[in-house]
C-alpha cells in the first residue's frame, strides 16, 4: 500500500503543470454537472491526493475555507429564502449539496497551488489559453493579470489584516487621513 501511494506522490508532483490544471478544469467540470456519483468519486480523489501529498498539506485549506464561509451561509440563505414554496429538507439538502461541491473545489484548488510553484501555474494557464486568441483575446494578458493578481493578493491580505487589527474591535479600516489644507 505505501510503495502504491509513494507511486502516486511521484506521479502527482512529477506531472507537467498543463497536466495538472488541465486535470484540475476537468475535475471542476464534473463537480459542476452535479452528479452524485462524480461528486463522490471527486471527493474520493481530492483525499487521496491529501492522503498522498500528506495531510500537512491540508492544513492550509483551512484559512481557505474560513475566508468563504459568508459565501457558503449566503448560499444557504438564496436557497432557502428564494425557493418558492416552503423551506424543505430537500432544498437545505440541495444547499448542503452545492456548498459541498464548492468546498470540494477549493480543497482542489488548494492541493494544485501546494504542488505547482506560481510561475509553472502561470505558464501552465499561458498554454491552456491558447484558443482566446482565435476570438481576439490575448492569452499573453491574460497570464500577466494572473501573475499580478497573484503576486498581490497576499499582500492586500497582509495590509487588510494590519488594517483591521489597527481598527480596534470593529475590525473595520482605520478612517482616512484628513484632507490636505488649501492653497490660498
Amino acid at each position: 500500500m505505501y510503495r502504491l501511494l509513494s507511486h502516486f506522490q511521484s506521479m502527482i508532483e512529477s506531472s507537467h503543470p498543463v497536466i495538472r490544471v488541465a486535470s484540475f478544469l476537468v475535475l471542476a467540470v464534473f463537480l459542476a454537472l452535479g452528479e452524485p456519483l462524480h461528486f463522490w468519486l471527486i471527493s474520493g480523489l481530492i483525499a487521496l491526493s491529501y492522503v498522498v501529498l500528506g495531510l500537512k498539506t491540508l492544513q492550509g485549506a483551512g484559512p481557505m475555507l474560513w475566508r468563504m464561509r459568508w459565501f457558503f451561509l449566503s448560499i444557504f440563505v438564496v436557497y432557502l429564502w428564494l425557493t418558492p414554496g416552503p423551506a424543505s429538507i430537500e432544498v437545505l439538502v440541495t444547499a448542503c449539496y452545492r456548498v459541498s461541491v464548492l468546498v470540494m473545489m477549493v480543497l482542489a484548488v488548494h492541493a494544485l497551488l501546494s504542488v505547482t510553484p506560481r510561475q509553472q501555474l502561470v505558464a501552465a494557464i499561458y498554454s491552456l489559453a491558447w484558443p482566446l486568441q482565435f476570438v481576439g483575446l490575448s492569452r499573453q494578458r491574460l497570464a500577466v493579470r494572473v501573475a499580478l493578481v497573484m503576486e498581490y493578493v497576499p499582500q492586500v491580505q497582509q495590509v487588510c489584516r494590519q488594517a483591521g487589527e489597527a481598527g480596534g474591535a470593529g475590525g473595520g479600516p482605520p478612517p482616512p487621513p484628513p484632507p490636505p489644507p488649501r492653497a490660498p
